[in-house]
């Protein structure tokens, strides 16, 4: 069977698969009726198709079932997707045959009563014959039709299945004619496998699935050996080229196009690339024993099913527009600086309760645990496309919720660094790190302990706050170090007067590069206090005191102070290793 074709209801199966059990069933009972009900020619609203299946109706819309968002579903696509949708349920409710209350067909019985293979009965399938698997009493899933859907199938493809009881089974005799004759085409035509196959089904009266099944049998045992087959594989360097464009977006249609190759190939070197990829990457996540127990596992997969539906409907858009406006008229319309912008935009995202935090750690987590169980169960070679979606899914909706659950706890950074900052400059500083330990301890922490994650985070940033206080208290002393040879050196060349000629080069080159770094407040400060000469004449800049350039300039001496290490700062950054050299040799 085929692959479910429209994306709208291939969301819907994803949804699925974490509703309850009872949930399910009622999904796979809407399935078949709406394979009994649907016509051939017609389109049907998606809307239409999900009310049936999942009793969903959006809230606050009134139109009708002629007035859609989507484009309508074919009646062809229907009958290919929900009979996919039906089989995919049924292997997750995974119900004993014993418990089905209806009457069933099994392959082989269908087959033995309408006197076709059991071939033709799964080819039955992609025109409508929706089965469902039951699990039987060797444990086994196994592929069932109940008796409204055959009786409901035969009606509607009288003639179909009429010309299927017309084939007879082949005999000893006539499969070995059929054999010579694709032999003598494999050492006369052997690039012509497709067509040897059509042309020997027509022949003999035979199907060609039939015919090719024949022939990979006598290819397997050595009795053909002359057909030139597709490789089933594609590797080394068209391998990498593949992967390397899928990466920049070039979908799997196109790229099949492009090196002549099926798409189920370009898929499957993809998919293999992407097994790699996982197999490498950490799910790192806090085991709990809410994941082992079943009435907890099915509470949170109901909880992640519904976030999922949320986030299909409302798009990434964490903030409603209530807040947003709330918090845009906090604002004030003057220009204010980007800490205050900051302290405001905090204000947008609410504390949570020890409940809704608790909550969210626990599906956080599930999610990385249940990606870890999907990955286990990724074969290398043959990986499946489903599993691989599932587990980017359960990825995507982790990285909303660890996002969710720092933004949340912002505020907690900006408190303790306020406790432990200096100045503005300190406080941007701890804020910065304190949001990279903040996304951190979401990673580590252990919900299930019963503590409040704003006491672990708390510690963990003080813990990071104290050893970025001791990496500043050094950078401050090499800054100090810095401005005194500063001194020194302005000191110097204003006490040799042999040397004005260098004295006003290096004065200029000085002011040059404070010109190009420093705003204006800051070069006045490191002119005043250094007595470096804006103008020519070096000596008749006198340096002042951080209290005189205080009082000049009505700011706190402190002010001054914590001005002018910053604008040190700069220039230690900028100056370049000669002109220190140069200054010093003056």
């Amino acid at each position: 069977m085929s692959d479910i074709l429209s994306e709208k209801i291939a969301s819907l199966l994803k949804q699925a698969k974490y509703t309850p059990e009872a949930k399910k069933l009622e999904q796979l009972d809407a399935c078949e009726h709406l394979l009994r009900i649907i016509s051939p020619g017609k389109k049907y609203p998606f809307e239409f198709i999900r009310a049936t299946i999942t009793g969903y109706h959006p809230e606050g819309t009134s139109r009708g079932l002629e007035e859609t968002e989507v484009e309508p579903l074919s009646y062809e696509t229907l009958l290919n997707d929900l009979v996919c949708y039906a089989e995919q349920i049924s292997k997750l409710v995974n119900t004993p045959a014993e418990k089905l209350a209806i009457s069933f067909e099994t392959v082989e019985s269908l087959s033995e009563k309408y006197n076709v293979s059991t071939k033709t009965v799964r080819r039955w399938r992609s025109k409508g014959l929706s089965g469902r698997y039951l699990r039987f009493e060797d444990g086994k899933q196994k592929l069932v039709f109940t008796s409204k859907m055959v009786d409901h199938f035969v009606k509607e493809n009288a003639e179909q299945v009429k010309r299927g009881t017309q084939f007879t089974r082949s005999s000893e005799q006539v499969k070995a004619l059929i054999t010579a004759r694709l032999e003598k085409w494999a050492d006369r035509y052997p690039d012509y496998r497709q067509e040897a196959i059509r042309r020997t089904a027509k022949k003999y009266g035979r199907s060609a699935e039939m015919v090719r099944s024949l022939l990979v049998t006598s290819e397997n045992s050595g009795l053909i050996t002359g057909f030139k087959k597709r490789s089933a594989k594609i590797s080394g360097e068209l391998a990498e080229s593949i992967i390397a464009e899928h990466k920049k977006g070039v979908s799997a249609a196109q790229l099949s196009e492009k090196y002549g190759k099926p798409q189920n190939l370009i898929k499957q070197v993809v998919n293999r690339h992407i097994v790699r990829e996982l197999q490498n990457t950490p799910f790192n996540f806090m085991d709990s024993p809410d994941f082992q127990n079943s009435d907890s596992t099915n509470n949170i997969l109901k909880q992640v099913a519904e976030l999922k539906l949320a986030t299909a409907s409302n798009g990434d858009n964490s903030i409603s527009n209530g807040e947003k406006r709330r918090a845009e008229a906090d604002m004030p319309r003057a220009a204010i600086g980007m800490l205050e912008m900051y302290h405001k935009d905090l204000s947008i995202h609410e504390t949570l309760s020890a409940e809704e935090e608790k909550n969210l750690f626990r599906i956080f987590n599930f999610l990385k645990f249940q990606a870890e169980q999907m990955r286990l169960e990724l074969d290398d070679e043959f990986p499946d496309s489903q599993l691989i979606q599932n587990i980017a899914d359960n990825m995507k909706l982790a990285r909303k919720l660890k996002n969710k659950l720092v933004r949340h706890n912002l505020r907690l950074v900006v408190s303790t660094a306020r406790k432990h900052a200096a100045d503005d400059i300190e406080m941007s500083e701890y804020i910065s790190e304190g949001n990279m330990v903040l996304m951190r301890a979401v990673e580590k922490f252990d919900y299930y302990k019963g503590n409040k994650f704003s006491t672990y985070a708390t510690w963990a940033i003080i813990k990071r706050f104290a050893t970025l206080r001791a990496t500043m208290a050094r950078r401050a002393e090499q800054v100090v170090f810095v401005a005194d040879e500063i001194l020194d050196i302005a000191h110097n060349l204003r006490t040799q007067p042999d040397q004005i000629s260098a004295v006003e080069q290096a004065n200029k080159d000085i002011v040059k590069v404070m010109n190009e770094t420093l705003d204006t407040r800051e070069r006045q400060i490191i002119c005043g206090h250094y007595g470096v000469s804006i103008s020519s004449k070096p000596e008749n800049q006198r340096p002042q005191s951080l209290r005189q350039i205080a009082e000049l300039l009505n700011l706190s001496k402190e002010r001054v102070r914590q001005i002018e290490m910053q604008a040190l700062k700069k220039l230690r950054g900028v100056m370049s290793p000669e002109q220190f050299d140069f200054l010093l040799k003056m």
